[in-house]
């Protein structure tokens, strides 16, 4: 008799699928009464996730990723999340044996004795701070416009100038391909650009999370002061980068005097703005980078997890930061990992299986 050995609940004995196909168990431990059209589609759902297990696991040795006896985190990108939380958390619930479930700002540096709605209700004493520190957060939303002001739109420029060089030609030689290239060059770089504003919010509205006293708890009294102190360097940025990119947008009327002066003025408002988010007492260098952020946010978001890491339930973060523990505990940079890390692709491989309408390989 052949067997296929599959981890916990994933053990299939093909001789059995031979004898007696799994929709046939079904409906004889149903004493042979006809099933409900729903008590069907569970059936045939249950079949195909079988034959799904089967098949991954001759192919990968695919094992079911979150364990149950302490806290899972697992890598995700943000957007593909957000479109399916709902069955995350069903899958979550079912294959971790608990209902906790946290997105990436939600987890708690400390287990609360309140629900997550009663949080804004209860005395500030009693709130607990995020693993995913304030400051963090925060100064990554300043290093996405920062770069936005001193990369992507001088590129923007240089772009949109090389395409008028290319268009004047008077002999009309330019390869229209190329010319095609450079339109979708701008186009890119001009996707971030546009994100600017909504950067600018975020940091808006993470004040404005600051003052109600839901975000920043790990804040002492002069750091939090100095954080709403920023608001009027926030309408400043807003107010530069709103010119500057209208004046990139103009392509092909544009001005490029007006434009180049216009995309200056953001850059020294930008500048203002970073040296101010990053003065004493928070001891940030002004220098700091997107990189240097995010694993600075990873270190806090491991610390938070190995401090609750008998906490059980799933925490999804960023996949970046599952790259930066990975790497930091291989450099030996931080404490051993004491719960369950789980990539953002083991967790998908096992996901799909149980819900294969969503994996996009079989979309239509």
């Amino acid at each position: 008799m052949f067997h296929i050995q599959i981890p916990k609940q994933k053990m299939i004995q093909l001789s059995q699928l031979k004898k007696q196909p799994i929709v046939e168990q079904k409906i004889n431990a149903a004493d042979q009464k006809k099933p409900s059209k729903v008590e069907f589609q569970s059936i045939f759902k249950d079949k195909f996730r079988t034959i799904q297990l089967h098949k991954t696991q001759i192919e990968d040795q695919n094992e079911i990723p979150l364990v149950e006896d302490c806290l899972n985190v697992v890598g995700e990108e943000h957007p593909e999340s957000d479109g399916r939380r709902d069955e995350e958390k069903k899958y979550s619930a079912k294959y971790s044996n608990s209902s906790d479930y946290w997105e990436e700002h939600q987890f708690r540096a400390k287990p609360s004795t309140f629900l997550e709605e009663e949080q804004s209700e209860i005395p500030f004493s009693e709130k607990l701070p995020f693993a995913d520190k304030f400051t963090g957060r925060f100064l990554q939303y300043v290093t996405y416009i920062e770069a936005i002001a001193f990369e992507d739109m001088p590129d923007a420029l240089d772009v949109i100038n090389e395409m008028a060089a290319l268009l004047e030609k008077e002999d009309m030689s330019a390869p229209l391909e190329e010319i095609h290239e450079k339109e979708s060059e701008l186009s890119s770089i001009m996707e971030d650009v546009k994100s600017v504003n909504s950067h600018i919010l975020t940091l808006w509205a993470y004040l404005d999370l600051l003052e109600k006293e839901e975000q920043g708890l790990e804040l002492l009294k002069e750091e939090k002061e100095q954080f709403l102190g920023l608001r009027k360097y926030i309408i400043d940025v807003k107010t530069k980068s709103e010119s500057a990119v209208k004046e990139i947008e103009k392509f092909p009327m544009i001005d490029f005097s007006v434009a180049e002066k216009s995309v200056e003025t953001f850059k020294k408002s930008v500048s203002k703005f970073k040296l101010a988010s990053t003065k004493s007492p928070l001891n940030i260098s002004p220098d700091i980078t997107i990189d240097e952020v995010t694993e600075m946010r990873s270190i806090s978001m491991h610390q938070g997890a190995n401090s609750r890491w008998t906490d059980t339930g799933v925490w999804k973060i960023g996949e970046k930061h599952i790259e930066d523990i990975q790497r930091l505990s291989e450099e030996n940079k931080i404490d051993k990992i004491k719960y369950n890390l789980v990539t953002r692709k083991e967790f998908n491989d096992d996901f799909f299986i149980e819900y294969p309408e969503l994996d996009p390989k079989n979309a239509k």
